[in-house]
């Protein structure tokens, strides 16, 4: 394809000036397009065409995984080939040094169109070299499954004559190329402006990323803050003067901080409290109304996962959310031009408040204009001077000591970095972060002398040079996804790993860690971002200018091309070509359409990638059975599909050789219509990852082969498969639950060599180990990357009853469980139960134990006496244990978390107050436990549930000085301890079903939460009130008082209140003016003979006072006739479901 250059001569911030002024004075005319270019490619004197070729050039010619290639082409074609390798392994390390010079020569250089289509021939070539040795692979795994061998087998290693033929005919291949690339870059044709690039460390150590900060904004902040305050008048002209909002945009060039700086006005807002709803929602380029009306939704309501896909139910649904609100809407990154798209997107912001406002980031002033009818135009300034250098001294030498001549060289050479940069926010952070990786003076030095620092796009480009060639490969298979695509960190290290790209990073660390360090590696430079106000770091995103330096966008057949012609993206269906289909290999379907799927889809022979959106139209079974047909080459398949016709066809698969990644989502309909072969399934023996939202997918009768899967590390629901010999599937990661039973294949011993196992595992069925040699096979020590474990013995059938019979055969000594009891003695004699347990020691970095159903009279050493081998042990729960206490030495555990469940224990330690790192204890359902010790001082979380036994002592309570929370349900207890005030940090208190409980003693000060419910007594104690002057929420729920405290005004922080079901309150007192929300539900049901007519209690008489009141909710109240005067400040009243303050409401005008 032609190649668009950029001279050297035609400086693009001069283009830009030039047709700034063209548009204003043709507006309509054609300088927009070029504007819409050249706005996000500032370049000098790098084209786009050189960085394109450089990237996948240069570093990808002695990449690990080319070695590695090479290396193991060697090993199949035999000894004599050695030297035949060697010297193109040493011809590529030449090349790799030419090829740096062209690429840093001028871009407009004959040279370069043919070195494009020699590096894409070559580029070919080694994936040609690349299939023949993952079928060759393919081969030895079918032969290890046949022979069905954990281990590689002699057999395995035999070659095939033919694929030895075709591996030498490919290897003779890359040769001829690697010969004629050496003509193309030899040094005479080199032109003469070559400089010498500079060099990529060879290391990079990830320094700690410095928190983030903003600098040099204060005042604009200040300024928007005061735009987002401002009221048109009434008449001013505009479009937004009869609507609820208006529009302010922070306009400007990409990289100048836009995004930040409306990052810091949301969080000044969400500080302030002016706005009622604060929505921060990223506009992609192609975005649908759908889409953002939905997360509008879900920013409005807090309700993640919103389904809803018909868009008149979601803008009903939104302005529900938004009635009587004054919200803040944030579009970041606007880009649209549709104005009726525009005006269905904005339809239902109507239903807000005055007041309301837009904040809009775009890059184009005229979109701001035009569109959106922004009253409010901030065009983005440059950052001061000192406080850009601020900046970005901040990203390159933060936490290190200032001091000494070492790190003053650094602030004379970072300043003089920073005022190359010319004020670029987003250059200042990626090259600044660089640099913090490499604190070698000699590099800094280096970099002041790099040209690309110029502008924006050189910065990136630079810091781009800087990455590994593995990490620079990995990253740029994110740039096949849309722009601001919400990326996953685990899904794409898994992606990544079947993509190969992580296999020759290095031979001593799993892949895994390969791909954690290459993601958090781009997440310390920038280049990879967290999602804007995403809380638990799970979505990740790209910013935009990577995008405008790797991509090559071809909006005439709506596809973006991307570096190398490797990945493609077809974002609206409708495909009238795509060029170069043989060099296509990775394929983004935002938008499917059946007529371009078949007809130019299937014809991407290479394709190794297809990775489908989850859009409205998803994929039909037809084109999924065309799809596993046609597409052999195959290693990622991420489809939607569906189908509602020919439900008994079943896919083929197993042609799929080099397939390591299958994600299907079939369509909620489809879940129990059709399975896969199991035969076929069995034979992707290269498979990774397996996902598949219906586990009804496989077919029953495919279990039993399923350890043929040996490479299998990933897999959904694994554990309701109980495939037999599970250990032959060495690298698994991820297992959920294993059940032991007798038969063959389902032993403990299958655990064995399972150690790379992660995450949590529950292990059930323990009454089937026929003994401690048994357990200790399971070597459950060594799966060191497990955090959470269970151990479960199932208790309720014949094996259980075995194991208790021979333990009453067996003579043996009880040890105690309360205190320090004596220890086991060597000639102890332990029951099956106790043997077992005692070799499944966890691992020593495991957070979570859980233990059920253990029967045995002591517990085993590592959990009683050696607390070294749990030193990480956060949680710690018993449940339905028979035996007669906790372990004798718990004590000395450091141990957060305690959970007692189900257990016939008597009693707790008595020296329980020496836990002294305890902070939650929850007891529940132990019927034989009847008093409580004395508590640790540590104690922040008590719960207790179903207590049989005696009102605790009062000095139990006293020594709880840290207690925050305290949850009582069904405890038999007649009341609390008078001394409740002493629990001077409690702040939340729930009561539940405590019914022989009647009267409250006098509360502790601190409490913000109080939730009482099904309370018997009748009398309410006013003093019990007194003191709660930081009560926020109050909840009633069928308590028989007959009336609520009078003195209730006096609880001026109260915020929320609610009565459920308390029918015998006839009347509510006055309430505090703090008060906002208040519900009010159950007064209707039909009164018995001779019972009066129950109604809703009398209103309060300072109704109409409570200046606070926002929202009132009232259900199951059908006998209301009246209503108060209500304050002004009420924005909903809601009656039995309908919304009184609306329009249209059935309920008189006067009323309300």
């Amino acid at each position: 394809m032609p190649r668009h250059l950029i001279l050297p001569s035609a400086r693009p911030h001069m283009l830009l000036h030039k047709t700034a002024r063209l548009e204003a004075i043709y507006p309509c005319s054609l300088f927009k397009s070029a504007s819409y270019h050249l706005r996000g490619l500032p370049m000098d004197p790098v084209s786009i065409a050189a960085i394109g070729w450089g990237i996948s050039t240069a570093g990808w010619l002695v990449s690990p995984i080319i070695s590695k290639l090479l290396n193991k082409s060697l090993s199949y074609l035999g000894s004599r080939s050695s030297d035949r390798l060697k010297k193109l392994d040493s011809k590529l390390l030449r090349l790799k040094h030419m090829a740096e010079k062209v690429e840093a020569s001028s871009s407009s250089s004959p040279q370069y169109a043919n070195l494009d289509n020699w590096t894409k021939k070559l580029k070919s070539a080694f994936y040609d070299v690349e299939d023949i040795l993952d079928a060759i692979d393919y081969h030895h795994l079918k032969t290890r499954a046949v022979h069905r061998s954990a281990k590689p087998t002699k057999q395995a290693f035999n070659v095939e004559p033919s694929s030895r033929e075709e591996l030498s005919s490919a290897i003779k291949k890359l040769e001829d190329l690697i010969t004629e690339g050496e003509e193309l870059l030899s040094w005479e044709k080199l032109p003469a402006n070559s400089y010498k690039m500079t060099n990529r460390p060879t290391t990079y150590k990830t320094a700690p990323t410095p928190p983030p900060a903003v600098f040099g904004r204060d005042n604009d902040v200040k300024t928007i803050t005061g735009m987002l305050r401002d009221t048109p008048a009434a008449g001013e002209p505009g479009p937004s003067t009869t609507k609820c909002y208006s529009v302010v945009a922070i306009h400007g060039l990409p990289g100048s901080g836009k995004t930040t700086l409306a990052q810091s006005v949301c969080k000044v807002e969400r500080d302030v409290g002016y706005f009622n709803i604060i929505m921060w929602i990223h506009v992609s380029q192609n975005f649908t109304v759908e889409a953002v009306t939905s997360e509008m939704f879900e920013a409005a309501s807090g309700k993640g996962g919103n389904k809803v896909r018909n868009l008149g139910v979601l803008q009903t649904e939104l302005m529900k959310e938004l009635k009587g609100k004054k919200f803040l809407l944030v579009l970041d990154d606007f880009w649209k031009t549709d104005v009726t798209m525009l005006d269905t997107l904005l339809a239902p912001l109507t239903a807000g408040d005055s007041g309301s406002k837009i904040l809009v980031t775009t890059r184009f002033e005229d979109v701001a204009k035009a569109l959106l009818g922004a009253q409010n135009l901030f065009p983005i300034p440059e950052i001061e001077e000192d406080q850009f250098i601020k900046m970005f001294m901040h990203y390159a030498l933060d936490g290190a000591k200032n001091s000494g001549q070492e790190f003053r060289e650094h602030e004379i050479v970072g300043i003089e970095i920073a005022q190359k940069l010319r004020g670029s926010p987003m250059a200042a952070r990626l090259v600044a972060e660089q640099l913090r990786g490499n604190i070698n003076i000699d590099h800094w030095t280096m970099t002041l002398d790099s040209d690309l620092l110029k502008d924006t796009m050189g910065a990136i480009w630079w810091s781009y040079q800087q990455l590994e060639e593995h990490v620079r490969q990995c990253f740029r298979y994110c740039i096949m996804f849309p722009r601001r695509y919400q990326l996953e960190r685990e899904e794409l290290v898994h992606l990544w790993m079947a993509e190969g790209f992580l296999e020759a990073a290095s031979e001593a660390k799993n892949m895994e860690n390969i791909g954690h360090a290459c993601f958090d590696d781009l997440l310390s430079r920038s280049f990879i971002q967290p999602k804007e106000h995403s809380n638990d770091m799970r979505y990740f995103t790209i910013h935009d200018l990577f995008h405008d330096l790797l991509e090559d966008w071809r909006p005439d057949i709506n596809v973006s091309r991307h570096v190398g012609s490797e990945y493609y993206r077809i974002e609206e269906g409708i495909v009238s070509e795509i060029p170069e289909p043989d060099q296509v290999r990775h394929l983004f379907i935002e938008s499917y359409n059946e007529i371009v799927f078949q007809e130019k889809i299937l014809k991407l022979k290479n394709l190794r990638t297809i990775f489908m959106s989850a859009t409205t139209e998803t994929m039909t079974k037809k084109d999924l059975k065309l799809l596993f047909k046609s597409l052999r080459k195959l290693r990622v398949i991420h489809v939607y599909y569906k189908d509602y016709k020919d439900r008994k066809e079943v896919p083929k698969i197993g042609d799929l050789k080099h397939l390591r990644y299958l994600s299907l989502w079939p369509d909620d309909d489809d879940f129990y219509e059709w399975t896969l072969r199991p035969y076929e399934f069995t034979k992707l023996y290269h498979l990774q990852k397996f996902y598949c939202s219906s586990p009804w997918v496989l077919h029953p009768s495919s279990h039993e082969e399923m350890c043929s899967l040996v490479n299998l590390r990933y897999m959904s629901e694994l554990d309701k498969f109980e495939i037999p010999n599970i250990g032959r599937l060495t690298l698994l990661r991820t297992l959920g639950a294993f059940t032991v039973r007798k038969a063959s294949g389902y032993e403990i011993q299958q655990l064995e060599h399972l150690d790379n196992l992660r995450g949590t595992l529950e292990i059930k069925g323990l009454e089937n180990v026929r003994s401690k040699e048994e357990a200790r096979q399971a070597k459950l020590g060594k799966k060191v990357h497990l955090r959470k474990l269970k151990l479960q013995w199932q208790t309720d059938n014949q094996s259980s009853e075995e194991n208790k019979d021979v333990r009453k055969s067996k003579k043996h000594r009880t040890i105690s469980c309360l205190g320090d009891g004596p220890s086991r003695s060597t000639n102890q004699i332990l029951d099956p139960q106790e043997e077992v347990l005692e070799e499944l020691c966890p691992p020593s970095l495991t957070s979570e134990l859980k233990i059920e159903g253990y029967g045995g009279s002591s517990y085993p050493s590592w959990l009683s006496e050696d607390q070294s081998k749990l030193k990480n042990l956060q949680h710690l729960q018993f449940s339905r244990c028979s035996a007669s206490g906790p372990p004798s030495k718990i004590c000395t555990l450091n141990l957060p978390s305690l959970t007692i469940l189900d257990c016939s224990w008597s009693s707790l330690p008595e020296n329980m107050e020496c836990l002294a790192s305890l902070e939650e204890l929850s007891i529940s359902n132990c019927e034989n436990m009847l008093s409580l010790p004395r508590l640790p001082m540590s104690l922040k979380v008590l719960k207790i549930c179903n207590w049989k036994g005696t009102d605790p002592c009062p000095w139990i309570w006293e020594s709880l000085v840290n207690l925050c929370k305290l949850r009582l349900y069904y405890v038999s207890w007649t009341s609390l301890p008078e001394n409740m005030e002493c629990l001077a940090s409690l702040e939340e208190m729930e009561i539940n079903r405590c019914q022989n409980m009647l009267l409250l003693p006098r509360l502790p000060m601190s409490l913000k939460e109080l939730t009482i419910n099904r309370w018997k007594g009748t009398y309410v104690n006013p003093g019990s009130w007194e003191s709660l002057v930081n009560l926020c929420k109050l909840r009633l729920c069928h308590c028989s008082w007959t009336s609520l405290p009078e003195n209730m005004e006096r609880l001026t922080s109260l915020k929320v209140l609610s009565i459920t079901n308390c029918k015998n309150i006839l009347s509510l007192p006055r309430l505090p003016l703090s008060i906002k929300v208040l519900y009010l539900e159950g007064w209707d049901e039909t009164p018995g003979v001779g019972e009066p007519l129950r109604t809703i209690p009398s209103w309060p008489e300072n109704m109409e006072d409570l200046t606070s009141l926002e929202k009132v909710v009232m259900t199951n109240c059908n006998n209301i006739h009246s209503l108060p005067n209500l304050p002004r400040s009420l924005k909903e009243f809601l009656l039995n479901g309908e919304d009184l303050m609306r329009d249209d409401c059935s309920w008189p005008a006067a009323s309300i």
